[in-house]
């Protein structure tokens, strides 16, 4: 996946998950015009606990977000 692709994805994950800005993501291919991007990060409770969080997201080969799914 060419890398310009990457950001405009991850500048859009950024912005709905802010705690993610620093995680880069891990790239698998799903099939050839699909791609899988796997963002970790950790954000604080309101109890001021760390927790961490899996944000898996599914791409096509023009960077057009298809679905994400978040997980704790």
């Amino acid at each position: 996946m060419k890398e310009e692709l990457v950001k405009k994805i991850s500048d859009e994950i950024y912005k709905q998950f802010p705690y993610l800005k620093d995680s880069k993501p891990v790239i698998s291919s799903v099939d050839e015009n699909t791609f899988r991007l796997i963002y970790k990060g950790q954000a604080t409770t309101e109890s001021n606990f760390p927790i961490s969080l899996i944000v898996r997201v599914v791409a096509d080969s023009s960077g057009k977000i298809l679905k994400h799914t978040t997980s704790r």
